[in-house]
């Protein structure tokens, strides 16, 4: 299973099959995307927002963006939250 493919919650075969491309595949994500993207999402914010946020705000693709390119500590301190 390829990481994009994962990330949409299908295997190759299934996307290949249906015809459907895996979403955020790993060649869109820059960093200057996840850091215009986060800087969005933290917007007003003081603190790291966890994973279960970004889940439940429908940016797990963003979260796993994060955490491949660096880490949460890393981003987290880029943008200056505690």
């Amino acid at each position: 299973m390829t990481t994009a493919a994962a990330l949409a919650g299908r295997n190759v075969s299934e996307c290949d099959a249906a015809g459907l491309p895996a979403r955020y595949p790993i060649a869109q994500w820059t960093e200057e995307r996840i850091e215009a993207e986060l800087r969005e999402f933290c917007r007003g914010r003081t603190s790291w927002p966890g994973h279960r946020e970004f889940r439940t705000n429908e940016a797990s693709g963003l979260y796993s963006a994060i955490c491949r390119y660096g880490g949460t500590e890393l981003w987290r301190k880029r943008l200056g939250l505690h």
